[in-house]
């Protein structure tokens, strides 16, 4: 991709004017941001069908998507009325998807026949058509489908009908062969096909059985307590090395996976690695107890940990944050004026100015969820305060529209 940089120059004598009309420049290229604020939201926008989905959303709207790298955020950018209206369908997908993988069906794979489900998995991924998730545990031996009930049972079904014919061909092939135990691989349960051992605990596998386990990790949404790359044998808790890894994969593929991984541990919050705050920046950094600003040598930019922005030159950190405090309480005046939006957060009264999306709001000072109708809070998950038909905004999380007198 050919990408152009514009450099916007804003020049005064007045700093204070300066950093005023570079915030509203700030704000401007931070796009309308959609916070991923549950890992859960990340699994379902950037699987195969989520990342289908946000492409068909900017080519509907005309809008540009971008995604945070470490999966905190997204940011619309284009005309208003067209980031409101990209905004509403991630929040509805988001939704609508939660509601469809409510239904989870997993079928046993029958002994023998891990092996030819493995070779022959494109099989597998034809069956749903692309309307349900299908995937295989090779360690416990399942195929999981989760999504829409009637599609579930009639995946469920075609899964079973295949996996008799594996059957019947695994008896035909071995019906009358007399197998050596100590030639079983511990993941097919078939005799070893060009086996590997793995070097740090001596157990033995098929190589394309390895190569399954390891496909099984290229997933940047896991948790960073799920990816651990152990030994696939149940009472073995090695860890895998990384030349055990190469051998398998292949250096390209290994690299990939070095990347994901390293994508995973940068989301922990106890993370001792932060990302660049340039915004499509991957520069990461570790933060220095005795510094607070740090130049970052791929965005080539000086940024203000303290504050969170790119460097305030000619302003102390106390002085810029006084600055960012009277521009909010500018926010607040002008709201109890009429004249804008803006709703105070009901905890820390911060402005908040909501112009797409759900009723289901987060303040990104102080975390508290609440909701925009009725300013009800909650600490964990304000979604609930919607499905209780008890609450006067029972039903309502996607109902933008509100009469002046209703609350």
């Amino acid at each position: 991709d050919n990408k152009t940089n514009i450099l916007i120059t804003i020049r005064g004598t007045n700093i204070e004017q300066l950093y005023k009309a570079r915030m509203i420049f700030d704000d401007l290229l931070k796009g309308l941001q959609f916070h991923l604020y549950n890992h859960s939201w990340v699994t379902v926008l950037f699987d195969a069908t989520g990342q289908k989905f946000l492409h068909d959303v900017q080519t509907r709207t005309g809008t540009y998507i971008w995604w945070n790298w470490k999966s905190t955020f997204l940011s619309i950018f284009g005309e208003d009325h067209a980031c409101q209206d990209a905004y509403r369908q991630i929040d509805t997908f988001i939704e609508e998807t939660f509601s469809q993988r409510e239904h989870s069906v997993s079928v046993s794979i029958p002994e023998g026949c891990i092996r030819q489900c493995i070779q022959n998995w494109s099989m597998f991924r034809e069956l749903n058509n692309k309307q349900i998730k299908i995937t295989i545990n090779i360690i416990k031996h399942l195929i999981v489908m989760i999504g829409d009930r009637e599609k579930v049972i009639e995946c469920e079904q075609k899964v079973k009908e295949l996996l008799d014919k594996f059957v019947n061909s695994f008896n035909q092939s071995n019906g009358k062969k007399t197998i050596d135990m100590k030639n079983i691989c511990p993941i097919c349960d078939c005799e070893y096909d060009s086996p590997y051992v793995l070097q740090q605990c001596g157990h033995i596998f098929c190589r394309s059985c390895l190569s399954a386990y390891f496909d099984t990790y290229f997933d940047a949404t896991k948790s960073f307590e799920t990816f651990k790359l152990s030994c696939p044998c149940q009472e073995c808790n090695e860890v895998c090395l990384i030349r055990d890894i190469v051998s398998i994969l292949g250096f390209e593929r290994m690299a990939r996976l070095a990347m994901i991984a390293f994508q995973i541990y940068i989301r922990r919050v106890d993370s001792n690695l932060v990302q660049c705050m340039g915004i499509d920046c991957k520069q990461v950094y570790r933060p220095s107890k005795s510094s607070s600003i740090y130049f970052c040598n791929q965005c080539i930019k000086v940024y203000c940990v303290s504050c969170a922005v790119e460097y305030h030159t000619g302003m102390t950190c106390e002085q810029y944050k006084k600055l960012h405090k009277e521009k909010n309480e500018d926010a607040i005046l002008q709201y109890n004026l009429g004249k804008l939006s803006y709703k105070p957060c009901p905890k820390c009264r911060t402005p908040i100015d909501k112009y797409a999306g759900c009723n289901a709001v987060r303040c990104t000072l102080c975390n508290i969820q609440f909701c925009w109708r009725c300013q009800a809070t909650d600490e964990i998950d304000i979604h609930k305060h919607f499905m209780d038909p008890n609450s006067p905004c029972y039903n309502k999380m996607l109902d933008v529209n509100m009469a002046e007198n209703e609350f």
